[in-house]
């Protein structure tokens, strides 16, 4: 997985800021959904903090 310098993965970045059509085609990719970031949340704790449904709804 990329990772950036806060522990990030591109699918952390897309599922914060609610980007469903990054989300999906990452998943699609195998991105990892259970990688946690520096911080210990992972991209589903990033899509829920942020009200973030339908993509929550595909993290899971």
């Amino acid at each position: 997985a990329v990772i950036t310098n806060d522990g990030w993965t591109p699918l952390h970045r897309a599922s914060q800021n609610g980007h469903v059509k990054v989300v999906k085609v990452l998943l699609e990719k195998g991105a990892d959904v259970m990688v946690a970031g520096k911080d210990g949340w992972t991209p589903l704790h990033r899509a829920s903090q942020n009200g973030h449904v339908e993509i929550v709804k595909a993290l899971l």
